[in-house]
């Protein structure tokens, strides 16, 4: 990159960081009241230093947490299988070893993310979208050990919103990504090079190795200029680490795949970063921490009253420890003032306070009882209501976290052949542009969405049985085949546990040979013993002309 290039990169940052500038405050109330320990917005705290001082009441958190943990269990648990790939094209879905081949892909995936350590960023990235409506999660092969040949498996890393600023394009995605960072000076030489980092970070690594430097890491589409020369300059997204003292380049790569993942909560028209039920609930959350606040202030007065004390009447100080003495010249002179403070109505108010945050944070409605036993079809209608509630976001959710996610750690894993290749009927149909792999959601919600398909179909069933009693052929209109693969498909049931049709088709066809060989021995067999039944008598009734050769043939057939 030239001068000029690093300039204009770093000058887009300023840009973006500006824009972000007017969201920074609200962040900065939110996380006050919502997420503590994500403080910090605008303002760099020292390590370890206290977060909470503005609350008094741990509704919001809790609250917020619960979601993010509901969402998390909902979407994609790690103790179930929440997706399956599919081609889009619907003949080669229906080719056994293409199926199969699909599932080894995402069993290896399941199998990378589990020694990965995605559940626990994910956790951080729902929490963010709980409170602030924003989160990012960045996606990247493993950097260790660099020697291993093979694919190294995943690194993922939920990033606060504090440290980065995004840009979308004209389709509303985001595909920019600027991050500013903190590494040691000594882990900044190591990383990219003693050649690489600048006179700032050099001086610091000669005094203080272990301080922290500032680094930039920008990611933004790339212009499609033949003739680049190195594959990394001919990779659709640039990726460039700049110095932030020195404004000079550390590293320059690419992507691929766009890296850093931004789902949004819900986002309004003009606006890039998104907004939580953390906005929602701000209000009511900062009324309740008042409430809280102001209760415990009486609690205190309740506790320990106001004196009145007469003027001369105490010999010195009045002594509140425990077996204190005061000397008074007169017994009436201390008097405790009664406040008249009704609790009753700050503890109603608040009770209403509370319960309202929880149910913008939907957790009533994402929370299974668990003080009571319930039934699977009870369990069934659960889903569907958490259903009903995030569909909205849902939808946004798949198209900027979990779709994404999929896409991209496929293409990491299928460029570094850590994936089985693919047969020959997905290689034509790539050939001509038709091998396309589409994602089929497999967690808790999408499965009480299909769970309506497996109803209808075991109902539709029923009503055929009852009628079937009066009109044997109303059956005839049933495939049971597709029926049973259907739900199969609904229950997530893995593509090793069904034949192929043309294997079933010759498993049919055999059964029919062997019925049909069966019952011509059958027959043979009966013939036979028929005729030896009536052999006797035509036998006794040739000598007198009562039948001919032929006539006993005809009868014994």
């Amino acid at each position: 990159m030239t001068d000029a290039s690093i300039k204009a990169v770093l000058q887009r940052y300023d840009r973006l960081l500006s824009m972000r500038t007017t969201y920074e405050s609200l962040w900065k109330e939110l996380a006050d009241y919502l997420m503590p320990m994500k403080s910090g917005i605008g303002t760099k705290l020292s390590p370890g230093v206290k977060k909470t001082q503005k609350v008094f009441d741990s509704t919001g958190q809790h609250a917020a947490r619960n979601l993010s943990a509901s969402m998390q269990g909902s979407l994609t648990s790690p103790a179930i299988r929440w997706f399956r790939l599919r081609m889009r094209l619907e003949s080669l879905n229906n080719d056994t070893e293409t199926a199969r081949w699909l599932e080894e892909c995402a069993n290896e995936m399941y199998l990378s993310y589990r020694q990965s350590n995605l559940n626990q960023e994910l956790t951080e990235v729902y929490l963010d979208l709980a409170w602030s409506g924003t989160g990012a999660l960045f996606v990247e092969e493993k950097a260790e050990p660099s020697w291993y040949p093979a694919f190294r498996g995943f690194r993922f890393l939920s990033i606060p919103v504090s440290e980065y600023v995004i840009g979308e394009s004209a389709e509303g995605r985001v595909n920019t990504f600027f991050r500013m960072y903190e590494v040691s000076a000594i882990e900044a030489a190591r990383s990219f090079g003693l050649d690489q980092v600048g006179p700032a970070i050099t001086k610091r690594l000669e005094t203080e190795p272990d301080a922290m430097v500032s680094i930039v890491h920008g990611i933004y589409p790339r212009e499609r200029k033949p003739g680049l020369g190195l594959m990394a300059r001919t990779m659709p997204y640039a990726s460039v680490h700049l110095g932030w003292d020195d404004k000079n380049l550390l590293r320059e790569s690419g992507y691929a795949t766009f890296p850093a993942l931004v789902p949004r909560w819900s986002k309004s028209s003009g606006e890039i970063y998104g907004t939580g039920p953390g906005h929602t609930a701000l209000p009511d959350v900062k009324t309740l921490n008042k409430a809280t606040q102001m209760e415990l202030d009486a609690w205190a007065i309740a506790i320990r009253p106001p004196l009145k004390v007469r003027d001369d009447g105490v010999v010195g100080q009045v002594r509140w420890s425990p077996s204190a003495y005061n000397s008074v010249r007169d017994m009436d002179a201390i008097e405790a003032m009664e406040t008249k403070s009704n609790f009753q109505v700050g503890q109603v108010k608040s009770e209403i306070l509370r319960q309202a945050i929880k149910e913008i944070f939907f957790n009533s409605q994402l929370q299974l009882p668990s003080n009571q036993p319930m039934t699977a079809t009870e369990i069934e209608r659960r889903w569907e209501l958490m259903q009903r509630v995030l569909g909205p976001t849902l939808g946004r959710l798949e198209a900027e976290l979990m779709a994404p996610l999929i896409e991209r750690t496929f293409d990491m894993m299928m460029r570094a052949r850590a994936l089985p290749p693919p047969p020959m009927a997905v290689r034509q149909a790539m050939a001509k542009n038709r091998g396309d792999i589409d994602i089929e959601w497999e967690g808790p919600l999408a499965r009480s969405q299909k769970g309506t398909d497996v109803a209808a179909i075991e109902r539709t069933y029923a009503h055929a049985i009852n009628v079937s009693q009066v009109d044997p052929t109303v059956v005839d209109n049933l495939d049971g085949d597709e029926a049973i693969r259907l739900i199969a498909k609904a229950t997530g049931t893995p593509v090793a546990v069904l034949r192929d049709p043309k294997l079933v088709a010759g498993i049919r066809a055999e059964r029919a040979r062997v019925a049909a060989e069966e019952q011509q021995k059958q027959d043979m067999e009966r013939l036979a013993m028929g005729a030896s039944k009536i052999a006797p008598v035509m036998k006794a009734m040739a000598p007198q002309g009562l039948a001919s050769p032929e006539q006993t043939a005809s009868v014994a057939a």
